[in-house]
């Protein structure tokens, strides 16, 4: 080896200091606590819905009230000592904080500045210099001093001083160190292990994850926040912004955000060979390959077919509500695709060895390579033009089999699409039954990923198929139920105008229909078609507004259900199941008109029970449903009377979780979500029939489940599901209200915002009613909140005042408007009261009047005599008040 060193290796040689290093690291334990925040937010320990990474400071953190906190996220050696007044980086936080508040104004409610390292203390010293160098000290004097001028000396000073060093105003700098708070966050050695075993590891979806899987998590959520905070946006509507939508969010900045929602939805990575399957069923790969492999009719696929299977789940994001019976499903279907194309092969034409490379893809679990041969063929012709239209919309077929295997749905429509145009040319009845086969494949789209427009396709085909069948023809009568089929599921599905229509729909074709056919003679067709119109009046009395409406829908139901099932029960049909479990559905919507609803309940119950022998031919999801549905016929069983019947909330209890086991969290979540909907309703009905720290317990339990259902719902996958979560969780907060049950600040507060967030998405649906709903319910608790005259009332119904505005502004010119306008007007009267502001009341008051005196053509006789009461009550308060109670002002 050489004197000069020129040998030695720059691997196994020890490095200096490398600055490099440090920032990287520096930069990851920044990242590392946005992800720490995010976890706190999922828990439920902070009212946050997302982070915002470098936008106006290292973390922005949206919260659910619509108010922001700025982070900032300092490192430091230990070795360099505590934080100090005299640091700069610090002195430049406490600038960035008020420049921040100078921008965002009063909606940034707090400022934190995180470090991994304390803060200098004087504790209790009266030395002055070491007073003016501790943080903490000088943030206690601020704050319990509540105003500048009542800030005494030296802090005074400090403020000064630090002002002039930062180029601001003293009051400006007052103004934020009001807001700061300081935070120890976890050492730079230890944030990684913290974050993966303390924090991500209380959050139940990862509770039972290994370390390696927490660890590769953390990982993945880590980058996620870098991403976010640096400059790289993959969006290319960033380029077409300007011309497409200038008055859209910039995509530059929406790419910092950071939703809460990241945390429940991350999952382990990996490996090359898929260790965990993709479509988050929790089962090892060699296991599922196994499961896979067996012939028949879990499917026989070999390994790469399950590869390639489990990354067409991943792509399409499946939310079924049985995964795993859905992957068993595709599977099937794959292979007896496989088996066609062979079949295809072995009948020995010179035309079918054409198939060899589809069935060596098919193999090898190239199903994108299988579908270009197959499309490939469908354009090389045939020996003459009759054959070659044939075999081309069998190819189609084909490749809508594959596509339809695979979850593409779309593709798989229009490859049917072309077939049925190509049919239409030789074979109106293959056109007929292609057609047939499109509509299914459009519904079956919107029942895995929702949405409302593949329904309507699918009308739009079974309309077209009805038109193109003979009058009476058994084909008329086939594409008739289809049709009567899909407006029902549909409207179980759509929002509550949309589905009322539907319902109808439904029931204006079917009821003919079914009238026509004598129950016996055509039993095979009656029963099926009068099981689905009893399921439609079913949801049709659930939709309905008026009680005697809703009443006369409800017999309906029971007495064609009732008809039906005894039509089943001696033919031994197939059916029977399905129409008890329907038939214990409208008993118990009969309950609530019932001069007996104990005795329609306990039939509810019965058919429910009776549905349930047949367990053995059920699915997973069919079985949930069974259960929660039995749990909801107990739970309305339990509030009958003036008491709690306890047998029947414990019976009720027992079966949503025997329910749950097949609606499990990661497989199922929106059914998971909603069995814990029903459970958290029940708590409700037992609060409502208890008192005391029991009804205070039941209160706080239901609020918990609904916690759990908000968890992972969202308006976007689930927009009924969520908006009715919300809607009930307020109801729940409202009741707990009204009888001193003590729900907390941050609970009323939480059900005032996910109020206005449901009228906010029932304007966009048109769902007036449930907007209506949600003003009833904010201004019910708003009203005790005033009556109560609590420390925050003033602050939450002025968060329930401003939440208003947009309604108010948004009906102004419609017939609902004097609804709105008169919550506007109470509201505004009893922040006024609680000021003592005579002038505010007055003015609340004189909004009500001239609306009462000068009604507009579109304000109902009810509504102006709703406003006159209110107008009464108000006058009552405001003689209350007394001459000496107003506002100086005034």
């Amino acid at each position: 080896m050489s004197e000069s060193g020129s040998d030695i290796s720059p691997i196994s040689s020890k490095r200096g200091r490398d600055v490099g290093d440090e920032t990287a690291r520096n930069y990851r334990y920044q990242h590392s606590y946005g992800v720490i925040l995010l976890t706190a937010a999922s828990r439920g320990d902070r009212p946050y819905s997302a982070i915002w990474c470098e936008h106006h400071d290292d973390l922005l953190v949206e919260r659910s009230d619509g108010k922001f906190e700025a982070w900032q996220v300092k490192t430091r050696r230990p070795e360099a000592g505590p934080w100090t007044l005299a640091n700069a980086d610090f002195l430049g936080a406490l600038k960035r904080f008020a420049d921040i508040k100078s921008v965002i104004g009063e909606r940034i409610e707090r400022f934190y500045f995180v470090s991994n390292t304390g803060f200098a203390e004087a504790n209790g010293s009266a030395d002055k210099s070491r007073l003016m160098r501790s943080p903490i000290a000088l943030l206690e004097a601020v704050q319990a001093s509540g105003s500048r001028s009542a800030l005494k000396q030296p802090f005074n000073g400090v403020v000064e001083q630090l002002a002039r060093r930062a180029g601001i105003s003293a009051d400006r700098m007052f103004e934020a160190l009001l807001r700061v708070h300081l935070v120890i966050g976890p050492s730079r050695g230890e944030i990684d292990a913290s974050l993966s075993n303390e924090h991500l590891a209380r959050i139940d979806v990862h509770s039972r994850r290994s370390s390696t899987e927490l660890d590769e998590i953390r990982d993945d959520l880590v980058a996620k926040v870098a991403r976010a905070s640096s400059l790289h946006v993959t969006d290319p509507e960033r380029h077409l912004r300007a011309i497409t939508d200038p008055e859209a969010r910039d995509p530059w900045q929406l790419a910092k955000r950071v939703a809460v929602e990241v945390i429940v939805d991350a999952r382990p990575r990996q490996p090359a060979e898929a260790e965990e399957n993709l479509a988050g069923l929790h089962i090892k790969f060699d296991d599922l390959a196994q499961r896979l492999s067996v012939s028949g009719a879990l499917g026989g696929l070999n390994r790469e077919q399950v590869v390639a299977l489990l990354r067409a789940f991943s792509e399409m994001e499946v939310d079924a509500s049985s995964a795993m019976d859905l992957l068993l499903q595709k599977a099937a279907e794959l292979r007896r695709l496989q088996d066609e194309v062979a079949q295809r092969m072995a009948e020995g034409t010179q035309g079918d060895v054409q198939f060899a490379p589809v069935l060596e893809a098919f193999k090898a679990g190239d199903f994108d390579k299988a579908d270009d041969a197959l499309k490939n063929l469908a354009s090389s012709g045939a020996a003459t033009r009759d054959k070659a239209l044939v075999e081309t919309a069998r190819l189609y077929v084909l490749r809508a089999d594959l596509a339809y295997a695979r979850l593409r749905y779309q593709e798989a429509a229009e490859h049917l699409g072309t077939a049925a145009a190509i049919a239409s040319t030789f074979d109106k009845m293959y056109e007929f039954d292609l057609l047939g086969l499109q509509a299914q494949v459009y519904v079956d789209q919107a029942l895995l990923l929702g949405g409302l427009p593949p329904f309507l396709f699918a009308f739009a085909i079974s309309a077209r198929r009805i038109k193109m069948a003979t009058e009476n023809s058994e084909q008329r009568f086939a594409a008739t139920v289809q049709m009567i089929s899909y407006l029902g599921v549909a409207s179980e599905r759509a929002p509550t105008p949309q589905a009322q229509d539907l319902a109808t729909r439904a029931l204006e074709l079917g009821k003919p229909l079914l009238e026509s056919l004598d129950p016996n003679r055509h039993a095979e067709v009656w029963i099926p078609l009068a099981n689905t119109l009893g399921a439609v009046l079913n949801n049709a009395a659930r939709l309905a507004s008026q009680e005697e409406g809703t009443s006369t829908i409800a017999k309906e139901a029971v007495d064609i259900l009732s008809l039906a099932a005894r039509v089943a029960r001696a033919c031994d049909h197939t059916e029977l199941s399905n129409i008890e479990s329907n038939l214990a559905t409208a008993c118990r919507r009969m309950a609530h008109f019932s001069s007996n609803p104990r005795r329609e309940l306990k039939r509810s119950v019965a058919h429910r029970l009776r549905a349930l022998r047949f367990e053995a031919n059920q699915s997973r999801d069919q079985l949930g449903n069974a259960y929660d549905s039995l749990g909801n016929d107990y739970s309305e069983l339990a509030e009958v009377g003036p008491e709690l019947d306890r047998d029947a909330f414990r019976r009720a209890m027992a079966a949503y979780r025997r329910a749950l086991p097949f609606r499990g969290k990661e497989v199922a979540p929106i059914n998971w979500a909603r069995t814990q909907s029903n459970i958290a309703n029940t708590y409700g009905r037992a609060f409502r029939l208890s008192t005391g720290d029991s009804a205070r317990r039941y209160g706080l339990a239901a609020l918990t489940r609904f916690d759990w259902v908000l968890s992972v719902l969202s308006p976007e996958k689930a927009p009924r599901d969520w908006a009715y979560g919300c809607f009930q969780m307020a109801v729940i907060v409202g009741l707990m209200v009204e009888a001193d049950c003590e729900p907390g600040t941050d609970r009323i507060e939480h059900a005032i915002v996910k109020l206005a967030e449901v009228a906010e998405v029932a304007d966009g649906g048109g769902d007036v009613e449930l907007v209506v709903k949600t003003i009833d319910l904010e201004a019910s608790f708003t009203r005790h909140l005033f009556a109560q005259r609590g420390p925050d009332a003033a602050r939450l119904i002025q968060l329930a005042h401003v939440r208003l505005q947009p309604r108010l502004g948004r009906y102004r010119h419609t017939p609902l408007h004097l609804i709105f306008m008169l919550a506007d007007a109470q509201f505004s009267f009893m922040l006024a009261h609680l000021a003592g502001s005579r002038s505010g009341v007055d003015k609340a008051i004189a909004v009500i009047e001239d609306r009462t005196a000068h009604p507009t053509a579109d304000d109902g006789t009810y509504l102006i005599e709703v406003a006159r009461e209110v107008l009464v009550d108000m006058r009552e308060m405001r003689e209350q008040m007394g001459a000496g109670t107003g506002n100086p002002q005034h």
